[in-house]
């Protein structure tokens, strides 16, 4: 079984506003790398079974504070109800110690891009961007659950 595994901002207040003034019980400060901003909201969180030639279908969808790391959302509140699974995600999720464990406790694979090393040689970095482009036209070629997984 293939799962795919994303996050999306739900902003409340964006600009340069530096307080939000709606749901400020539940909301707070948040950075979305994809779009380059700060906003005041939330996130939702899914994880959703992935189905061939149409869009995935959401398994678990879960809502947290903007401020929370994507990684240690998915560990807490997801993890724990997957098994015997591929799972594909953005670079955030990488956290390779712990995938070791669930790899053998819980049968749970994780694919997510390579992600950069900092201090890297720009010799290497360009390498690797090189080789991620190689693979990226090879995903589209061939019958890749990626094909079907879009974030932001």
């Amino acid at each position: 079984m293939k799962s795919l595994v994303d996050s999306m901002p739900i902003i409340t207040c964006a600009g340069k506003n530096t307080v939000g003034k709606v749901a400020t019980e539940i909301t707070s400060k948040g950075y979305c790398s994809t779009k380059n901003m700060y906003y005041f909201g939330l996130k939702l969180h899914a994880v959703a079974f992935r189905r061939k030639g149409t869009i995935p279908f959401p398994e678990m969808l879960i809502l947290s504070a903007a401020d929370e790391n994507d990684s240690t959302v998915f560990k807490k509140e997801c993890v724990g109800n997957l098994n015997n699974r591929e799972i594909y995600a953005d670079k955030i999720y990488s956290d390779i110690p712990f995938y070791k464990e669930t790899k053998e406790s819980q049968k749970l694979e994780l694919f997510t891009p390579v992600k950069a090393i900092k201090g890297e040689s720009p010799e290497i970095t360009k390498r690797e961007k090189r080789q991620e482009t190689c693979f990226q036209r090879q995903s589209q070629k061939s019958d890749n659950p990626l094909n079907h997984y879009s974030t932001g």
